[in-house]
């Protein structure tokens, strides 16, 4: 192991342009602060004094800078004791104590256990979802929201639906983890995802004998949590007396309709979580917007169809945590619930640690995990006060009927998403920030977090706290793209510190080297903070880890076998951390992602990026929002914007775009992809085409491609060099590129099985670059 020691140690080079090739380390204004931290996991067994002392030891010999107090428990090994109990207090202080004597740092877990519930969080303050009754049986706990009134559709014998229920199949797409790929492929890139065929094909028939295929049905994939188990297709009207599913037993039931119907409702409603990836159909008419009637009093002569929607709680739960902190997961659009959360279970701590004389610095929550949520307590006046509009008249639209027009429902349907992604945003992680702020603590979150079972927008949410915090897991050996997430959050919106949740399901046979290229591809995404998941306590000081035979072990504790050999890893991550805190990040090239919720960065959307030039995402929502790189002139703008084809951008969102190109700022787009996009919403109107007419009439808007539109814009790449072979996910050179008051500075990280040498250019000046396979290096160059 000493060769791979070395190996760690010596790939901590960092060139000062100016200096010829001394090796330099400025100090980072945050220093102390600019260590890996742990996530210390309590309660799988007993927590002892002894125990507490030799890991917190530990710890800091080996070059840790902090640990996360996180009750999270997998299995359990031995005799933990209660929460709140009067052991769990004295070793909750002595842990503080500890930590204060060594000069680490200490923060909280939101919850016991993950992510944010408890027994405080009781029905009404707990996760709810949409519920609609179509006759008088109204369950216990039904909250009416309002009870609509639509005219039956005759049934004129085309069928232009089909409902049905199957087995879960699959990691979904909104919960696997986005890797690097090939952008332009038509499959989605992500770790331990298969994109599934179709389960079945419907068919129909007008003698039963003679049979035709109507359409396929696509798979249902597994989500996290609650979900509506069931999903609703249209298709263009088929006339027939008989119909089935091929094979049998693709489905558990079905049912077809002739009255028309939104295709996917259930996504698009938010019952369940998917990507936006519908093709655009017929514009059907549906019913009259004027013949909705909301809470009648009477009804007029004719058929009606009786609609009671109201809502209650998912059923969501806490998981992982110690016995008897199982609750509800609170509501995640509700500031009552996320203040009930805060103060019952963080601040009861904190405090408590602060009248002992050991303040916590700070609070993390974990990602989300417990399904999705489509409503909350007086949701509809919140719509109606960030969309000029009443919901009521087109509640039926979450149910998959049309009112009006297809395009309109689904315009409502994407308002209905993003107001849902706007109160997550402002009622639960808006309100925690602040509530953190005011008492003097940070918050770091995985807002809302990698597993979307959620419909909000994963970007803009991230920007709302002191720390957004991304994942990656010790398997994902390609690379997470949940962690660019955090970065571009960081860029964009101006936080200091791009946090990750590092190398988990780390097992005992992983080698450090591994580790230290994943941190690498970290470090090259812009990640400044790493917070290893997890290191457990081990209560004696015995040299056998609890989970050494774990499916899940979390092998980077001091029991490891070789725990002296990873000193080498936490002074390399410690110094790089440190690094890459200097100055701001500057990446050339802001991609749009648009406006949608659900919506992260995936891989395979992405355009064609050429080499050299560093990227980061973005959403609408940070064009007009104070302290971003859009309107903060402390922040290293972009040198090129770019709308990725798959995005949507709302009207106002174009004549925002006008403004920033004319005061400098170059754009790429593709007038065709916008004009699809906005038309699948019924927004391509006059107004809209107008618009794009203004937009594309600016001569630094480019209707080309991003290599053609840096070519015309005469932008050069930020590291310059000639890939000796076409670059793919394994094979190329990642970097970031930060700026300080007199300097450039570059992570360059070579993931390749072959060495890099070569001339290149960094921001234009030469320099030899050299490089061994899988190898990293921190250059500065002046601006001098």
């Amino acid at each position: 192991m000493r060769a791979s020691l070395w190996y760690l140690k010596m790939a901590i080079v960092v060139i000062s342009y100016s200096m010829g090739s001394m090796p330099t380390f400025a100090r980072s204004p945050a220093d102390g602060d600019a260590k890996p931290k742990v996530w210390w996991f309590h309660g799988a067994t007993e927590t002892t004094r002894e125990g507490i002392t030799a890991d917190l030891e530990a710890f800091q010999k080996a070059g840790i800078g902090g640990v996360v107090y996180y009750d999270q428990v997998h299995e359990v090994y031995g005799s933990p004791t209660d929460v709140f109990s009067e052991d769990w207090w004295q070793k909750l202080y002595f842990s503080a104590k500890e930590a204060k004597r060594l000069g680490l740092s200490l923060e909280l877990n939101m919850s016991n256990g993950y992510a944010a519930g408890g027994p405080w969080i009781d029905e009404e303050h707990a996760m709810q979802r949409l519920v609609v009754v179509e006759n008088d049986s109204i369950p216990k706990g039904f909250h009416e929201i309002a009870t609509v009134a639509i005219p039956l559709v005759e049934d004129d014998g085309i069928m232009r639906y089909i409902t049905y229920s199957a087995k879960a199949q699959a990691k979904s797409p909104t919960s696997a983890m986005n890797i690097p790929c090939v952008p332009g492929q038509q499959q989605m890139a992500a770790a331990n995802f298969t994109e599934l065929s179709p389960i079945g094909n419907l068919q129909g028939s007008d003698d039963s004998i003679h049979w035709q295929e109507v359409c396929a049905l696509p798979p249902i994939y597994n989500d996290m949590g609650w979900k509506l188990p069931q999903l609703t297709c249209a298709f263009n009207g088929v006339h027939g007396r008989y119909f089935r599913v091929v094979p049998e037993t693709a489905v558990r039931w079905f049912r077809v309709g002739s009255e028309p119907r939104i295709d996917r409702w259930e996504e698009k409603a938010a019952f369940r979580s998917n990507f936006r990836s519908y093709e655009a159909q017929e514009d059907l008419k549906g019913i009259h917007p004027k013949d909705v009637l909301v809470n009648p009093h009477s009804l007029p002569a004719g058929s009606w169809r009786i609609l009671h929607f109201g809502y209650m709680p998912t059923g969501a739960k806490i998981k992982h945590g110690r016995k008897g902190m199982t609750g509800y997961e609170c509501d995640r659009m509700s500031r009552e619930a996320a203040e009930l959360q805060y103060n019952n279970y963080f601040r009861r701590i904190a405090d408590s640690l602060k009248a002992k004389g050991c303040r916590p610095q700070g609070v993390i929550i974990d990602s989300h995990e417990a399904g999705t949520q489509n409503w909350t307590s007086g949701l509809e006046k919140a719509f109606q006060q960030k969309r000029g509009y009443s919901l009521l008249p087109w509640l039926p639209v979450l149910q998959g009927y049309i009112i009006g027009s297809r395009k309109k429902s689904e315009r409502v349907l994407h308002d209905f998403r993003m107001t849902l992604s706007e109160l997550v945003s402002e009622r639960f992680f808006g309100i925690l920030d602040s509530l953190a702020r005011r008492d003097g603590y940070t918050f770091t979150a995985q807002a809302i977090g990698n597993g979307m079972c959620f419909a909000v927008d994963n970007i803009a949410i991230k920007g709302t706290v002191q720390k957004p915090q991304g994942e990656f897991w010790t398997y994902q050996t390609l690379g997470a793209y949940d962690i660019k997430e955090a970065a571009s959050a960081a860029r964009v919106y101006g936080k200091p510190i791009a946090s990750a949740e590092a190398f988990t399901d780390c097992g005992y046979d992983v080698p450090f080297e591994q580790l230290k290229h994943l941190a690498d591809f970290a470090f090259a995404m812009g990640i400044n903070e790493l917070v290893v998941c997890a290191s457990p306590h081990q209560p004696r000081t015995l040299t056998t880890p609890l989970d050494i035979d774990s499916r899940h072990p979390y092998a980077l504790n001091r029991n490891h076998p070789k725990w002296k050999e990873s000193y080498g890893l936490w002074k390399y991550l410690g110094e790089m951390m440190e690094q890459l805190r200097q100055g701001k990040p500057a990446s050339s090239i802001g991609i749009c992602l648009g406006e949608e919720a659900p919506l992260k960065l995936l891989s395979h959307r992405l355009p064609a990026i050429p080499d050299g030039y560093e990227w980061d995402v973005f959403t609408c929502q940070a064009l007009d929002t104070k302290g971003t790189v859009f309107t903060d002139s402390t922040l290293v703008p972009f040198r090129l914007l770019a709308i990725e084809d798959s995005a949507y951008i709302p009207l106002k969102a174009l004549y925002r775009f006008m403004e920033i190109v004319r005061k400098g700022t170059p754009l790429q787009a593709h007038r065709k992809a916008l004009e699809q996009n906005a038309d699948y919403y019924g927004m391509l109107n006059a107004e809209y085409r107008q618009a794009l007419d203004l937009l594309f009439s600016i001569p630094h808007v480019h209707n080309t491609t991003i290599a053609e539109a840096l070519v015309k814009e005469k932008i050069s790449p930020e590291l310059e060099y000639t890939p000796k072979r076409p670059s793919t996910s394994t094979d190329r050179l990642y970097f970031t590129h930060r700026r300080t008051a007199g300097e450039d500075l570059f992570f360059i990280y070579n993931r390749s099985p072959f060495p890099f040498r070569q001339q290149v250019k960094l921001m234009g000046k030469p320099f030899r670059l050299q490089l061994g396979e899988e190898d990293s290096i921190i250059l500065r160059s002046s601006r001098r």
